[in-house]
């Protein structure tokens, strides 16, 4: 799982973390985010960086929940929508160039560009 914590220009930042087992955290910069070269796999929350031109991301999640694609800003806060489904779903969304994307799923999901 890869989350943004929004900075407020401090020096500090408070995180809190609930679990019920075991858990790791790791803070990094913005330029150790994952890039998104061909294609991504994962399950739950997401951030990554695609740093190409204009192309077509397609989208597939097998599950229940919604899986939600955001624009972040440098502030790292949400921006505009890219793409909305909701449980086992296909879609596809278009990419301008270079973006930093928020994904909020449940469920496991896959990312191709083509």
């Amino acid at each position: 799982m890869i989350v943004p914590l929004p900075a407020d220009g401090g020096e500090y930042i408070g995180v809190r973390i609930q679990a019920s087992g075991p858990w790791r955290a790791w803070l990094h910069p913005p330029q150790h985010i994952p890039v998104l070269k061909s294609r991504l796999n994962s399950r739950g929350p997401y951030v990554f960086r695609y740093t190409g031109g204009p192309a077509t991301l397609m989208l597939r999640q097998h599950g229940s929940g919604a899986l939600r694609l955001h624009e972040l800003t440098e502030a790292f806060e949400t921006g505009l929508p890219l793409y909305t489904g909701n449980g086992t779903c296909n879609g596809q969304t278009r990419l301008t160039g270079p973006i930093l994307i928020r994904v909020r799923s449940s469920g496991n999901w896959h990312l191709t560009l083509q």
